[in-house]
Parts: structure tokens; sequence; C-alpha cells
């Protein structure tokens, strides 16, 4: 380990300045910590899949946002801005002297992007549903006209997908941008929504668990879906 390291510095001057969550336990990190430390479990009834689901059902549905906040946004699309919005203003990146000049990329990891506009078209059979599907439209929703106290997100925004390690990849390629000088600053982190197809996968797999989550118990039943940002 360098010394850099040991002294709490990235060997590449590459540093976190913000953070921000959006989530069953809350609409902050702070909160989010809070009732982690407090014990609290996220996990409860899921109103906002679109389509009921069996009696008993229980998941992480992330805590309602303002209802006048952006009520015409697709859910992924409206939860991933509030997030962005709460970690620049915790960055406190629109402070800073430069921060008008300042170059500001975007990295989202996903999965899941817009599938409940899949949902919609298979129900509805109007593929006019699917314009709000792909990664990059709920990118470009989520950050359309986006300022938070003059600072801007207009230095370009990627997606990558890769299951599980979405998020873990757009955080490695935000750092590689900075570290080649293609940006300044990246918002980087990942998200995926409640969605009944994510939802009745998973159960057709008989991998939803009806009980607690119990993943190191012998008798444990499986996994839980939920939603973050």
């Amino acid at each position: 380990m360098s010394d850099r390291l040991l002294n709490g510095q990235s060997p590449a001057g590459v540093v976190v300045t913000g953070v921000a969550a959006t989530a069953s336990l809350g609409l902050d990190a702070e909160s989010i910590w809070w009732a982690i430390l407090d014990g609290k479990c996220g996990m409860g009834p899921m109103p906002a899949i679109e389509s009921a689901l069996p009696a008993g059902s229980e998941g992480g549905q992330a805590m309602d946002l303002p209802i006048a906040y952006c009520p015409d946004l697709p859910r992924e699309a409206r939860y991933l801005r509030w997030t962005v919005e709460h970690a620049i203003r915790d960055a406190q990146l629109a402070t800073a002297p430069s921060a008008r000049s300042t170059r500001c990329m975007t990295v989202l990891g996903t999965t899941l992007h817009g599938i409940r506009a899949g949902g919609s078209f298979l129900r509805s059979d109007d593929p006019t549903q699917l314009t709000t599907f792909a990664a990059g439209e709920t990118a470009r929703l989520a950050l359309h006209e986006l300022s938070v106290d003059g600072l801007r997100m207009d230095g370009g925004a990627l997606t990558t997908c890769s299951a599980c390690s979405s998020s873990l990849g757009a955080i490695a390629l935000a750092v590689t941008l900075l570290e080649c000088g293609r940006a300044d600053v990246v918002i980087a982190g990942g998200y995926d929504t409640i969605s009944e197809y994510a939802w009745a996968g998973f159960n057709s797999l008989r991998l939803i668990a009806r009980g607690p989550l119990r993943p190191f118990c012998k008798d444990r039943q499986g996994m839980k879906i939920a939603e973050g940002y």
C-alpha cells in the first residue's frame, strides 16, 4: 500500500466528494444509514408494481417522493433524477469557484433500465410505450435540463450493464474518465426499479422468499425484490 493510500489519498487524485441514495429505507443516504444502524427492515407491500402480486408478497419499494416532484417522468427516471440532485448538493460542487466551467459527466449502471415500459407494451400492444425502454432514454429523461445551483450535467452520459456488477462497473469507468482527463467531475452509480417483470422472473425460478431473509440459515428460502437508486 502506498504512502498516499495510507494517508487517505487516492493514488490518482480521485476522491468521492458526495453521496446520495434512495431506497426503501429512506430518500437520502443519511436516512438509509441510520435506518440500517437502527435495525429497520425495508421490506413491505409494493403497490407501485404494475400488476397485483400474490397475497402476502413483500419487497423493497422505495419511499414515496413528494407528489409534485417531476410527476410525468417514468418511475426509474424520476427517482434517479432525485438522487442525482442530492449527490450534487452533498458534494457542494456548485459552490466551487470553477463550477460553471466544470466538465461534468454521468456514468450509470443498470440491469433493467426502463423495463416497466416493456410491460406496458405487452399489455397494450402499443409500440409507442417502448420509447422509454432503453437505458439511454432513462438517463436522458433523468438528466434533461438538470441544473443544480448552476452546475449542469452537460459533459455526456454513459450507461453500463453487466447484471449485478453494473454499478461497480460504472464507478470503475468513472474513475477511468477522471484519470485520463476526459472529465473533471463524474456522477457515478446505478439504479434499478421494481417491476412485474423482475418479480415474476425470479418467482418463476422459485427464488422469492415468502418469509424473512435468512441467507445463512439451513432452511433459507431465497431472495427479495427491491429497488434502489
